[in-house]
């Protein structure tokens, strides 16, 4: 097993041999398997909490369209009532965290465009954007609420023509995610490892050593396997779409989240290439309304260089267009 090859990785490291000792018993004692417990009871304690603050904030929650608004009001401790007209809302964001998205549900949510007096601004962080129209919906519902209070969407584009990205995107974002992560711990993990063989320690701390060591190595591979399942389901995630109206943009590591932008509300729009990017034939593409207070940036990295310059002639003004936002 793996713990029977520590000794040969330590001595390619220059461990000394009652280090490898030390490396190799932590490893065979019950650390990883209680380190793998603790981080499972860390989860689900955090799941739980999380299950109550929605419940709390989001209890009693009715959502209505009135004239050229839509209404919301939540909350079952302190009840709140929040409103925006049509005309302030520059996209739509569903929204599924890795828990939701196993389980078949979304957070339905509008970008809007907002404002903050002095005294909000300086603590923006704690303000909420947008407006939640549903903070835990079943995703075959979406299209249901979103024709009763958002008919203007109803011409997005539709799953059966989203496209997905090259495969040079899995490489890049494996690269990107998974590796340029790794390599900077991978260094630390083996300076702290050599540092703890050259310094001396009092008797009584040696078992803790090899402890220590195994630590560092266990959370690095963890951060591997984490990080490139991540990619796997980003490279999955990834799609977009655009027809006549509406540029749709996918994408997303566990969760994922689905961005809707009607072709007439993005302000700025651009397609971008770094040299690694040219040689490869993808480029990003960028759509910027004016969501929020500052404005909202929704980027997709790494299409087909092609597409992402038909993404921005799309983009540009149409002349004769029947549309005078467009």
């Amino acid at each position: 097993g793996f713990a029977t090859q520590v000794p040969q990785f330590a001595g390619l490291l220059g461990l000394s041999a009652p280090l490898e000792m030390a490396v190799e018993s932590a490893l065979r004692s019950n650390f990883v398997p209680v380190l793998i417990d603790a981080i499972f009871v860390v989860f689900i304690i955090t799941f739980v909490l999380g299950i109550l603050n929605t419940a709390l904030s989001y209890g009693g929650f009715k959502a209505r369209r009135r004239g050229g608004r839509i209404e919301v009001e939540r909350g079952l401790i302190s009840r709140q009532s929040r409103g925006v007209a049509i005309t302030r809302v520059q996209s739509v964001e569903i929204t599924q965290g890795f828990i939701r998205r196993l389980i078949g549900y979304g957070q339905l949510k509008l970008l809007t465009i907002d404002s903050m007096t002095p005294e909000q601004q300086q603590n923006a962080a704690q303000i909420p954007t947008g407006l939640v129209v549903h903070p835990f919906v079943k995703m075959d519902r979406i299209d249901g609420i979103l024709a009763q209070l958002l008919p203007e969407f109803d011409e997005r584009p539709q799953p059966s023509e989203y496209k997905t990205l090259p495969k040079v995107a899995f490489r890049r974002v494996v690269n990107r995610h998974t590796v340029l992560t790794a390599i900077p711990y991978a260094v630390f993990a083996l300076v702290a490892t050599i540092v703890l063989q050259v310094i001396p320690t009092p008797p009584a701390f040696d078992p803790f050593t090899g402890w220590i060591i195994a630590l560092l190595w266990t959370i690095l591979v963890l951060i591997i396997i984490g990080r490139s399942i991540g990619a796997i389901f980003w490279y999955k995630n990834a799609a977009y779409s655009y027809n006549k109206t509406m540029l749709l943009i996918r994408q997303g590591f566990y969760g994922r989240v689905t961005t809707i932008i009607p072709r007439n509300k993005i302000q700025w729009a651009r397609t971008h290439q770094n040299p690694i990017q040219k040689m490869s034939k993808v480029a990003n593409i960028t759509a910027v309304t004016a969501a929020g207070v500052t404005g909202t940036k929704t980027t997709l990295r790494d299409l087909d260089a092609e597409e992402a310059s038909a993404y921005l002639d799309w983009v540009r003004p149409h002349k004769g267009s029947q549309n005078p936002e467009a």
